[in-house]
């Protein structure tokens, strides 16, 4: 603390003052929740989001049927079916296979160009600090795409290819608490769960990604790190 006196000098005490303070808290609107709550609210709560996932995933099951029929049409998936007689081969659609290579090659020309994947535009009025600004930023971003990002260009890549068989395709940009950085991956299509009567995501009331299964280990990992509460999960099934 600091004393200030009569004659304008100052009295300073040092010492650790805020050893019995309570550590700040972060503010409400990025709490998480879940450790707010009472563990029968959690489980309750849990159990109506898990029946609301599923009428979703119903509700999407004749399209997401489609997509595997189209990557066993094209080639792209393996198929065990018999064919129309014995030793025979099935037949592939390779038109619709160069169509989606031609597409392929054209789009990942212009969304992955050797100078980085990021632009930057000044939005109002294009001032000499804005505009440098502006440079800063896309040469930050680009540097993070191509060389952080390790994966960036693999994904995006593979998600141009697969784009032209899907039709929906999708990028999930997260910051990752292993790696210390945004990490950007490709999601399948049948991974994201969305009411097949929703206008768009934007309308959708759930958008759920379906992640896959996590080992122990990283379970617990996730969980001494504040990811995931640290409650009993008992044995996998």
């Amino acid at each position: 603390g600091a004393e200030l006196l009569p004659d304008g000098s100052m009295i300073v005490e040092l010492g650790d003052d805020t050893a019995d303070e309570t550590p700040p808290q972060p503010p409400q609107d990025v709490a998480n929740l879940a450790e707010l709550m009472e563990p029968e609210d959690r489980t309750r709560l849990a159990t109506d989001l898990m029946e609301a996932i599923k009428r979703d995933d119903d509700s999407r099951q004749e399209r997401v049927e489609r997509w595997k029929e189209i990557l066993k049409v094209c080639g792209l998936e393996k198929d065990d079916s018999a064919g129309p007689f014995e030793g025979s081969s099935r037949a592939v659609d390779s038109l619709t296979l160069e169509v989606a290579m031609r597409f392929h090659a054209r789009a990942l020309a212009e969304t992955a160009p050797p100078g980085g994947p990021i632009r930057a535009q000044v939005l109002g009025q294009q001032t000499d600090d804005a505009l440098a600004q502006a440079d800063r930023v896309k040469d930050r971003l680009n540097y993070w795409a191509t060389e952080e990002a390790q994966e960036w260009l693999d994904d995006h890549d593979k998600l141009l290819f697969y784009l032209g068989f899907m039709g929906s395709m999708f990028k999930k940009v997260w910051q990752d608490p292993e790696q210390e950085r945004p990490t950007s991956r490709m999601v399948w299509p049948d991974a994201v769960i969305v009411d097949y009567n929703a206008r768009d995501i934007d309308d959708a009331l759930r958008v759920t990604h379906k992640v896959p299964p996590l080992s122990r280990a990283r379970m617990r990992w996730m969980q001494e790190r504040g990811i995931y509460l640290a409650d009993d999960l008992g044995e996998p099934e």
